[in-house]
């Protein structure tokens, strides 16, 4: 083969080097490109989910500071909801249960420091006291299993009242109490304090939103 042919199959340097240089451009543009389609879906995202990551990150140091840590067993909390075991709301004595109210007076400091903050306040419209049901195949055991779910939900948002009458006096349109069914699985042994978003929030969020597009 001659040495002209072989040019033929071998870049010269100056050639190898821009082509070198054009893939490089070639990828950058191309990863450029998927970090701004990136960052278009994540800068939303993230102002959608700021409101409620501050929010649980605020009802964290409350629970932490009544109850000395957040890892308390038995206190689970999200940034919607705390769920509590049965066993840190009620005394157990032979024939019936009664209120622990040590225990409810410190849970009752927490949603009182979330109502006496407007900041906070304007988060949620409404905190739901709901207790579980465990829906079986027989109705009338069904009826009998909810109403006495549904008057465990109110004796414990009356507990609430009673060791912190501000709750009801100056609060008491944020509150309700509800039992509601639930799968076997799940289980009836926990209670649900549920903070139901306010429609500020939503405004809220959709500004939020609303930067990253207009």
């Amino acid at each position: 083969m001659s040495a002209q042919n072989t040019k033929r199959f071998f870049l010269m340097p100056a050639q190898l080097l821009g082509l070198t240089l054009t893939g490089i451009l070639l990828v950058s543009a191309f990863v450029y490109y998927k970090a701004v389609k990136l960052q278009r879906y994540l800068e939303p995202t993230l102002a959608i989910a700021q409101p409620r990551i501050q929010f649980a990150k605020n009802l964290g140091h409350l629970i932490e500071k009544e109850f000395g840590s957040t890892d308390m067993k038995g206190v689970v909390y999200t940034a919607s909801s705390i769920f509590i075991d049965e066993a840190l709301l009620f005394k157990d004595i032979p024939g019936k249960k009664i209120a622990d109210m040590i225990f409810i007076q410190r849970l009752s400091q927490i949603f009182l420091s979330i109502l006496q903050d407007p900041q906070l306040r304007t988060h949620f419209e409404l905190i739901l006291v709901s207790t579980r049901v465990t829906i079986t195949p027989h109705l009338d055991m069904n009826r009998r299993k909810w109403n006495e779910a549904q008057h465990k939900a109110q004796f414990i948002l009356y507990s609430l009242y009673s060791v912190q009458p501000t709750l009801e006096k100056e609060y008491g349109m944020y509150f309700t109490a509800a039992a509601l069914p639930v799968a076997p699985p799940k289980g009836d042994n926990w209670v649900e304090f549920r903070i139901i978003p306010s429609e500020h929030l939503h405004i809220e969020i959709m500004k939020s939103v609303g930067k990253h597009y207009f």
